[in-house]
């Protein structure tokens, strides 16, 4: 049995950020061969074109006359730890982050050993998903599968902490390493077809492991007058960590982003002042340039002084220990890490802070977006806004009332009346007295004969819905129709 296909992948649309799904431009031919096994083999962009190439493969097949052996077998029969070394160089000439390399080979590796994946031929979706699921569902304290647990001999056997059960966040963290794993196989020849091309990730929004909150405006001075006066950590004063927080805070800059500034990064010329990260520091890849608030631009300006273009604004290892660094100001202050929700302010929720407080001040989304430097403003608003009861009591507070309490006096009805009786006066071109309203009505009698009345159609009460009806009406016995018109009280 023959047929033709065109083989799926995913790439990102430049426009938009996002993971789009497409097909490629070739198409395929899979037939069963005089071996009884599955072939694969790519053929041309033309589908009339295909189909006879693909007739031609199977008639050449069966007499023998082309070579179906497998291609791929020297690469699947090599061992995984090679293919794995050859895709570390790989992500190493692209320019990643020594950081980004090491945490994927070592997910790969934890991987592949636990699924017992000795070379290519042996990964499979099956395989991949179970243990991930193992992972997941392991208890609390266990030892890791795949673990060694028998200590050295001669050795004491050295107590570890044990292991969490993986959460789904970092479960999909292993599946999008081994994914793209697969897919540069693909892409180098190694592989014919990625066994992990339709796995989906699971949906991480059930299981946050680490929730993040914001401080209060007055919680966060409390944070920057303690850290100030507190003692240096990695060779950072008070005066600098305090510098740093704020920084982060009116910027959304994350840790790495401001551990590569220098003092070249700032222009304090411009208007406004400005903060550059280039592209081989952020998580975009792309240079970015941002506006400074003017308060931190003329604090970081003197700060910096006469130092040298190419210095670090921050230099040191802090930035490895920058969620131990934040807890020990939190602590000098007196702010809790994590609240009774168990929410936690660690150095990225500085990034959260600065997305919040846009929010606060009502700024749009879409500005909020460029800001953050989202590709997506689901992001923004899902993840990075940590808007609480508080910061919405005045939004509450915008919407117009639609109902007259009932506790307002009747003489601040009666003047409602009587205000609404007197623009209508007005309006129809009475010239008499002014109209006074009371419990029943008001009269305005004008030289011409026509009176004005006006009066509550309802009792107060507790009847919070009251209107008042003003009406016109011809004098000196005249059977002219009244004009009436009604008007809520609101």
């Amino acid at each position: 049995m023959a047929s033709l296909f065109k083989p799926t992948f995913t790439k990102i649309d430049p426009k938009t950020g996002q993971r789009v799904r497409r097909k490629t431009k070739k198409w395929y031919g899979q037939f069963t061969g005089p071996d009884d096994a599955v072939h694969r083999v790519p053929l041309c962009t033309d589908k009339s074109a295909a189909q006879a190439m693909l007739v031609e493969k199977m008639r050449a097949a069966e007499r023998g006359e082309v070579d179906l052996s497998d291609r791929f077998k020297e690469h699947r029969d090599r061992p995984i730890e090679r293919h794995v070394e050859d895709f570390r160089r790989h992500l190493e000439q692209k320019g990643n982050s020594p950081k980004h390399v090491s945490q994927t080979c070592k997910r790969l590796t934890r991987l592949f050993t636990g699924c017992g994946i000795r070379n290519a031929r042996d990964i499979s979706e099956k395989a991949v998903l179970e243990w991930l699921e193992r992972q997941r569902k392991q208890k609390e304290g266990s030892e890791a599968i795949g673990a060694k647990s028998e200590a050295p001999a001669g050795k004491e056997k050295e107590k570890k902490k044990r292991p969490r059960p993986m959460g789904i966040k970092t479960s999909n963290y292993f599946l999008t390493s081994a994914k793209t794993f697969c897919s540069w196989m693909v892409r180098n020849g190694r592989l014919g077809v990625s066994p992990l091309a339709h796995v989906r990730p699971l949906n991480a929004d059930t299981d946050v492991r680490r929730r993040r909150r914001t401080l209060s405006a007055e919680q966060f001075r409390k944070l920057l007058e303690a850290t100030r006066s507190a003692d240096e950590f990695r060779g950072l004063t008070g005066e600098d960590r305090e510098l740093l927080y704020r920084t982060a805070a009116y910027t959304g800059l994350r840790a790495q982003e401001l551990d590569s500034l220098t003092a070249a990064s700032l222009d304090f010329d411009c208007a406004p002042p400005t903060v550059t990260v280039e592209a081989a520091y952020s998580k975009r890849r792309r240079r970015d340039v941002l506006p400074l608030h003017p308060e931190l631009a003329r604090d970081l300006r003197g700060w910096i002084g006469k130092r040298c273009r190419s210095d670090k604004l921050w230099p040191g290892t802090w930035r490895e220990r920058a969620a131990k660094m934040l807890r020990a100001d939190l602590k000098a202050a007196g702010l809790p890490f994590a609240d009774e929700s168990g929410r936690v302010f660690d150095f990225h929720s500085l990034r959260g802070q600065f997305v919040t407080e846009l929010g606060r001040q009502g700024v749009t989304l879409q500005e909020a977006q460029k800001l953050a430097r989202h590709s997506d403003p689901k992001l923004t608003a899902n993840f990075y806004t940590h808007l609480d009861v508080a910061d919405l009591e005045a939004a509450v507070k915008r919407l117009p009332g639609l109902l007259v309490d009932a506790r307002d006096s009747a003489d601040a009805i009666d003047d409602r009346i009587g205000e609404l009786a007197r623009m209508l006066a007005r309006k129809l071109g009475f010239s008499g007295p002014d109209v006074s309203a009371t419990d029943r009505e008001g009269v305005a009698t004008p030289a011409e004969g026509r009176r004005l009345k006006c009066r509550r159609e309802k009792p107060l009460g507790n009847d919070c819905h009251r209107e008042a009806a003003i009406v016109a009406s011809s004098g000196g016995g005249t059977r002219t129709p009244d004009t009436r018109i009604m008007i809520p009280l609101l």
